[in-house]
Formats: structure tokens, C-alpha cells, sequence
């Protein structure tokens, strides 16, 4: 029936708007909701930078086999005393302090502006979508544990989501629509 000569125009319109999908860009949208899922449940299971603790430094040196006593007796001593000052050097300030109902609304919170990015993606909103991931990257960077293993993958997938355009425009078939639509009424008047 497709070959009829009276079809012709509306396979031209159809075929047209096919093209226009067919090179139109694909953005995934199932594949990011499903990447933004999984910074969520990362993020609830992460540690906290105020969680973190220093780092245990392992003195490694040469212990003499035969060591005197008051030898011994000294480098405990020593060992005390640096166990009792620590020197750190803070390349960011320090994070702030949350109590645990604190702790809890903030995840609560980073997890309600993925959910809110996850809406703005469904509905193409790139303003939106973008927002939402740049403030959870930055409650994330500034609260979470950076040596965190969750923590680092939730940063790189952040920074790999806020980089894909999802504002793209989904081109019009509506001269598709009209034209089977007018066939349609054209056929049924032929019919009565």
C-alpha cells in the first residue's frame, strides 16, 4: 500500500522527519540517571572529612642488635614525645564539625540535588542539571573525605556527568503528525 501514487507525499514528509531523528545527537539519558543512582548510594555510605583520622606514621630505622639499656630507655622517650606533637600541613581548611543530625541532613541534602539533577535531565534542563551537580560537587568536596575511595569516584563521575550536554533541542515531526493526520481525515471522507 506504500507504493501508491497518492502516498507519495506523505512518505516524503515521513521519510524526512526520519532523517531529522536519525542525525539528531543521543544523549543517554537511562545511562546518566543510572551513573547519578550511583553517586547517591555512594554518597550515603562515605565517610565524612570530620570522620577522617591523621594518618599513622611507621618509624622505620636500624635498630642495633645488641642496644643498651639506656639507649632503648631514650628512643622510647623520643617516640613518646613525637607521638605527643603532631606537624600537619593543611592544604585546605579545616572541615567543618557536624553532629550526627548534622551529618545525616547533609547527606540528605547532597542527595536531594542529585535527585533534583537526575528530574532536570529527564526534562532537558541543562541550567538546571548543571547546578544541581556543580553544588553536590562542591558540599561533597568540602565535606566528604577526599582519600575516600567512594568519595573520589563520586567526584569523577560528577565531573564526567556536569560535562555532557543534556539541553539538547529533540527536533519537530510535527509536519509528519499533520500530514498522516490529514491523511487520514481525507480517507475517511472518501469512505462516507
Amino acid at each position: 500500500r506504500i507504493d501508491r501514487p497518492q502516498l507519495a507525499p506523505l512518505r516524503k514528509v515521513i521519510e524526512r522527519d526520519i532523517e531529522l531523528l536519525r542525525v539528531s545527537p543521543f544523549v543517554d539519558v537511562v545511562g546518566l540517571t543510572l551513573k547519578i543512582d550511583n553517586v547517591i548510594e555512594s554518597v550515603e555510605t562515605a565517610a565524612l572529612a570530620m570522620q577522617q583520622r591523621p594518618a599513622e606514621h611507621v618509624l622505620v630505622g636500624k635498630r642495633a642488635v645488641e642496644e643498651g639499656v639506656y639507649v632503648r630507655l631514650a628512643r622510647e622517650i623520643w617516640a613518646d614525645l613525637r607521638s605527643l606533637v603532631r606537624i600537619q600541613h593543611v592544604d585546605r581548611p579545616e572541615p567543618p564539625l557536624l553532629d550526627p543530625g548534622q551529618a545525616f541532613f547533609l547527606r540528605e541534602n547532597v542527595k536531594l540535588r542529585l535527585l533534583s539533577a537526575r528530574i532536570a535531565l529527564i526534562q532537558r534542563d541543562a541550567k538546571t542539571y548543571r547546578s544541581d551537580l556543580m553544588a553536590s560537587r562542591q558540599w561533597i568536596e568540602r565535606h566528604y573525605d577526599p582519600r575516600d575511595r567512594n568519595v573520589a569516584a563520586a567526584l569523577a563521575s560528577l565531573k564526567q556527568l556536569a560535562e555532557i550536554d543534556v539541553g539538547i533541542a529533540v527536533p519537530d515531526i510535527n509536519a509528519s503528525l499533520n500530514a498522516v493526520r490529514d491523511y487520514k481525515l481525507t480517507r475517511d471522507k472518501g469512505q462516507r
